[in-house]
């Protein structure tokens, strides 16, 4: 009601995200004040002291040591049942909305970015949460903002000080990304197509559409946005990423953007500028995985927009070919002319040594049960 009385919310709006309710209702799930909490944690407190400072006979202190295991054991059944996951209809968690059956329905492969209002109340700043960072997995869409746990630093600095169009704020928030302004080249080249803004705060820019107003909020359209996965002739040393956000204002929406390279042998001979480059068509994108068709006349890189690891691999027409690192943030490879069928898969290095290391302790622990077993049946048995 307050918020709605500084004009930060709109009349019958409705949260994407109720953050407050859903912390409210863990809060009161697991408070040690509730009596349910209590009473198994006092009864097995209550055995432990009376096992511990009462004198027993030997047997009595057996029996009691069995009941202490059954008493602990329906203790942690009655406290953890409570962590025990519960089938819930999705909508109750997630509800829908107008603004996300809208971009659902739009079957194309982009990003949203959302845009937290920011306002005070007296001397207390308050923040509307939109749509934060890893809410729009299960509404499954693509969100800037990644998913915290995974984001890489790169990645956080890039944005937070290029997106938001201020390179001088310095790098100091580690984690999660909030944006409260955006540079519209930058938005463009990171496929961002839709912004998310509440509906007391118009953005007059161009090339930014109003196609939905809904929910307390405005959805623009971003109509310069780049694919996901595209083709350039273009290419140029990486330096920083200072560079790279000044060569996006000098062509902020150019047909065929110049990218960075770090490896010198993925350097390209300069062309003449296209006035038109055909975007690849993308067959499959999931969870650590792309399938793309292209046909081009001359070589050039494959850029596709997702974060650079080690653990990428890409096949073109079943071959294995190297992933270079593009503008320091993402992902290409080198095309020679030729029709192509491309697939990027995410094999993480990690994931298999970690595998191996538990496979060989697995084994160790095996093998060290057996000796000592045979070494404890030959003392039992000595010859």
């Amino acid at each position: 009601a307050l918020l709605k009385a500084r004009g930060l919310l709109g009349e019958g709006a409705h949260y994407l995200s109720r953050f407050s309710e859903l912390f409210d209702s863990a809060f009161h799930l697991f408070s040690i004040r509730s009596f349910w909490m209590l009473l198994p944690l006092a009864v097995v407190g209550g055995w432990a002291c009376l096992l511990a400072f009462f004198p027993l006979s030997e047997a009595g202190r057996s029996r009691a040591r069995r009941l202490f295991v059954v008493l602990l054991v329906c203790e942690l059944f009655l406290v953890g049942r409570r962590l025990l996951p519960v089938p819930v209809a999705d909508l109750l968690v997630w509800p829908r909305t107008q603004v996300t059956d809208f971009l659902k329905k739009d079957a194309s492969v982009f990003r949203v970015m959302s845009l937290q209002t920011t306002g005070k109340l007296g001397d207390e700043e308050i923040q509307r949460y939109i749509l934060k960072p890893n809410l729009g997995i299960p509404y499954g869409l693509y969100d800037v903002g990644g998913m915290d746990s995974v984001t890489n630093g790169r990645y956080l600095e890039f944005t937070q000080k290029y997106l938001q169009g201020r390179p001088e704020t310095p790098f100091s928030r580690y984690g999660q990304l909030d944006f409260e302004f955006f540079n519209l080249p930058v938005a463009s080249l990171l496929n961002i197509k839709y912004l998310l803004v509440s509906d007391q705060r118009p953005l007059r820019q161009e090339f930014l559409e109003p196609v939905l107003q809904a929910d307390g909020l405005t959805v623009y359209e971003n109509k310069k946005v780049m694919p996901r996965v595209f083709f350039t002739r273009k290419t140029a040393k990486f330096k920083d990423f200072e560079a790279l956000y000044e060569s996006t204002l000098r062509s902020p929406f150019a047909a065929e953007p110049r990218v960075f390279v770090e490896d010198e042998e993925a350097l390209l001979p300069e062309k003449n500028p296209a006035s038109e480059v055909a975007a690849p068509t993308i067959l499959r994108l999931g969870l650590g995985s792309a399938q793309v068709r292209y046909r081009n006349t001359e070589e050039g890189m494959l850029i596709f927009m997702e974060s650079y690891d080690k653990g990428w691999k890409a096949y073109d027409n079943g071959r294995p070919v190297p992933v270079r690192r593009i503008n320091g943030l993402f992902q290409g490879i080198s095309l020679e002319p030729g029709e192509h069928e491309i697939r990027f898969q995410y094999h993480p290095d990690s994931f298999f040594k970690g595998v191996a290391v538990s496979s060989a302790f697995l084994a160790l622990l095996m093998i060290s049960q057996l000796l000592f077993r045979s070494k404890s049946r030959n003392l039992k048995n000595p010859a």
